[in-house]
């Protein structure tokens, strides 16, 4: 039978390592010390690199428009809702985006080797362009997308790394020409006109006409004439694809190198959670059936596979926050390893543990008399916090998007890879029991080769 994690502690040690995750906890939520500070100009004012190098200006990096970060926000939870159809199926309906990400990767069945970063990349973008602009299924279908797509995958690394530099030294946005450029060919679709007749010419034209009446008594009513430009901070896509892609993809590649290439006892079990999970999402009623917290014969659920991608690989391993001119943060990254949450094996990859972690309230969500968020709010104080608690996509109202398109990105790579593909030779990972190499300089490629198609 599964125990408490916290029993393995003794009193002193778990008191004091629950202090250290409230600290933490405090520092993000804006409250160190129970002195109340002011949310806005705390978080936006250390992101204002983000926004200089990647000319945004979204609800992280806004510090003057209450107004359009509320927008923004409400705007980011309408886009998850529609993506997985929640006016139809509250729970959430994901058999489009998955078939939409099974498609993505039809083209390297045929492959011999390939970077599985770019593989990671390639359908992680897409996925998040499919459901972010509603121009963006038909702007995908043009031919160049791909690389459209690689070129704003390796210049969104090389620029966030950029920002870290001395503001001097930082690239400047408006100088950014191709990448604009490849921004708009991915987001935005414009169909070919037909052929017109005489009468369709005259609609159009007195259309037109009718459209700049008002503007004559209003200049600025003709000032917005489409919803995304680049270099318009409140109309770049950045605004939202910088909280969608770049926070989603190295976890997803983490996890799926966990499962398939480290060679763990349990690594078939968790494979085969997730391919159940992949065949299950074809469901619409999948999320009303629980796929996503349904354990297999070892107790596993793909909902665990993810909260320890999560928990040893966190999206941001630090939040920055500035408190009264001093710059402060919150060590997510140790939070998680610590033994409240890591137990004596903090370093190692193992879904199985989540099963010690508040066994009484997984049960009582089991037997359907305890409530998820009682289970959450116990896994914070613990010190889980991966979204930093404020995330659109891990609230109530998305119903925990962000993990759920994590748990479907890694089955659909893993899809690909099943049992055909090896690391190559030159591909060294970490030690079992040992977290692999995460920053960005060590996950620029991962090779791996296709046994079935490969010839000597």
């Amino acid at each position: 039978m599964a125990t408490n994690s916290l029993s393995k502690l003794n009193d002193k040690e778990t008191q004091q390592l629950l202090q250290e995750a409230k600290k933490n906890a405090d520092i993000i939520k804006f409250y160190p010390d129970g002195k109340h500070m002011d949310r806005v100009r705390s978080r936006g004012i250390p992101n204002q690199r983000l926004a200089r190098v990647f000319g945004i200006d979204n609800i992280f990096t806004n510090l003057n428009d209450k107004k359009y970060r509320n927008s923004f926000r409400k705007d980011t939870i309408e886009k998850m809702k529609t993506a997985t159809q929640m006016d139809k199926y509250p729970d959430g309906n994901w058999a489009d985006l998955r078939n939409f990400a099974l498609e993505q990767i039809q083209g390297y069945r045929n492959e011999t080797s390939e970077n599985l970063v770019s593989i990671v990349h390639k359908v992680t973008f897409k996925v998040s362009l499919l459901y972010l602009f509603p121009d963006a299924e038909k702007a995908m279908q043009k031919p160049d997308t791909d690389k459209h797509v690689e070129l704003i995958a390796r210049r969104i690394n090389e620029l966030w790394v950029a920002s870290k530099e001395p503001e001097d030294n930082q690239p400047k946005w408006n100088e950014e020409k191709e990448l604009h450029q490849a921004l708009l060919e991915v987001t935005t679709f414009t169909p070919r006109p037909k052929p017109k007749t005489i009468l369709s010419q005259i609609y159009t034209f007195f259309q037109r006409l009718w459209q700049y009446i008002p503007v004559f008594a209003n200049p600025e009513m003709a000032a917005d004439v489409t919803t995304i430009d680049p270099t318009e901070g409140r109309k770049n896509p950045m605004n939202l694809l910088l909280p969608a892609y770049e926070t989603m993809w190295r976890v997803v590649l983490l996890i799926v190198l966990e499962l398939r290439f480290r060679n763990a006892t349990n690594a078939d079990k968790w494979l085969n959670t997730m391919k159940i999970y992949l065949a299950d999402l074809e469901d619409p009623n999948s999320g009303a059936s629980g796929a996503f917290r349904s354990a297999d014969a070892n107790g596993v659920a793909p909902i665990d596979i993810v909260k320890e991608g999560l928990r040893l690989y966190p999206p941001s391993r630090r939040v920055h926050r500035l408190f009264d001119g001093e710059e402060v943060s919150a060590d997510i990254e140790q939070c998680h390893r610590s033994k409240l949450l890591g137990q004596n094996d903090a370093t190692t990859f193992r879904p199985e543990r989540w099963q010690d972690i508040r066994p009484d309230l997984r049960k009582a969500i089991a037997d359907g008399t305890g409530q998820k968020k009682a289970l959450k709010i116990a896994e914070e104080t613990l010190g889980f916090m991966p979204f930093a608690f404020s995330c659109t996509a891990d609230g109530a109202d998305t119903k925990g998007f962000g993990m759920k398109m994590i748990a479907l990105l890694v089955a659909v790579v893993l899809d690909l890879l099943d049992h055909e593909w090896k690391l190559e030779d030159e591909v060294q990972l970490a030690a079992v029991g040992m977290p692999l190499l995460s920053s960005r300089a060590n996950l620029g490629e991962v090779k791996i080769e296709n046994l079935n198609n490969f010839t000597h």
